[in-house]
């Protein structure tokens, strides 16, 4: 009596069909983790932004900050003369940190040096979390900018969300460190998503 073998035909598709669910599986969890990491508010269409345009990076606001569930003047009022200065100082920081890292990552976005462009990028922090370091608990230091994009009249063209996110560490205790690597990080992709949308 001949055994069959478990590679048989049928046994070959059950698997065959497990494998291709898998792989789909993956490549769902893939396309995830790989989006961009902006959020988009708004976007022209059709686009009117072209890799020949002159775009004008402005300073970044922190109008009406929130910075821990409160009103930046409220989250000030808490603090001694030495701690606010040093956090304006921070804000400083994360705002030039912005644009040296935009600068860095911007190859091919021309950029302007005094404004008007043809395009302003204005990018404004709208949310602060501090965070912390402790023994025994640590959390990120959180920042939520909002970009958008004007033409030379001023009306809104394109505008995008960036969060990120800093872990407090031993070695990252500071807040105006970890401000700076906030900073960043999100010039970086503001960087990233001006060169997507002008097709870079």
């Amino acid at each position: 009596m001949k055994l069959r073998r478990p590679e048989s035909a049928r046994y070959a598709r059950v698997m065959n069909r497990a494998l291709l669910f898998l792989a789909c599986l993956g490549l769902a969890f893939f396309s995830i983790a790989c989006g961009p990491p902006w959020k988009v508010v708004r976007q022209a269409s059709p686009n009117p932004m072209s890799q020949t345009s002159r775009f004008f990076l402005d300073a970044v606001s922190f109008d009406g900050l929130s910075v821990g569930g409160k009103s930046e003047q409220e989250w000030q009022a808490e603090k001694d003369s030495a701690q606010q200065a040093s956090w304006q100082a921070d804000k400083a920081a994360l705002a030039s940190e912005f644009s040296a890292a935009f600068d860095e990552s911007r190859e091919g976005v021309a950029r302007m040096t005094t404004p008007p462009g043809d395009f302003t990028i204005k990018p404004h922090v709208v949310w602060l979390e501090p965070g912390f370091n402790a023994l025994v608990a640590s959390h990120p230091t959180e920042v939520k900018i909002d970009v958008q994009i004007v033409d030379a009249k001023g009306a809104l063209v394109d505008e995008f969300t960036v969060d990120a996110a800093i872990q407090a560490t031993i070695s990252n205790e500071a807040l105006g460190s970890r401000l700076r690597e906030a900073g960043k990080y999100l010039g970086k992709v503001t960087a990233k998503y001006m060169k997507e949308r002008i097709g870079l």
